[in-house]
């Protein structure tokens, strides 16, 4: 069973990344101490936004786009995606400030 994926950022090649997923699997289940999560929380959070500010940009274009093709009803799907990219980036916020309880 797989307990440790790592995120597909970073430009990790595959096989590296699968070497250091079993890698960490194995030193989970000899039960060695890793330290702190919270460092690797917030890089993920940190990851999670810039992704989200390419994804707005990318909306951006799209959007205007569309609307010199004369598609006029995407307000709809507009406003959708607004807000999966609000809430998004709250969970991004939430792991950029996260602190161990």
């Amino acid at each position: 069973m797989n307990l440790v994926h790592f995120a597909p950022v970073g430009g990790i090649p595959d096989i590296q990344a699968a070497r250091l997923e079993a890698e960490i699997e194995r030193a989970i289940a000899s039960g060695k101490e890793l330290g702190s999560r919270v460092p690797q929380i917030r890089a993920v959070g940190s990851s999670l936004q810039k992704e989200i500010k390419d994804l707005q940009s990318a909306i951006i274009l799209l959007i205007e786009s569309l609307n010199r093709s004369g598609v006029l009803d995407i307000q709809q799907q507009c406003s959708l995606l607004v807000q999966f990219l609000d809430s998004a980036s709250k969970l991004a916020d939430m792991a950029e400030n996260y602190t161990a309880s």
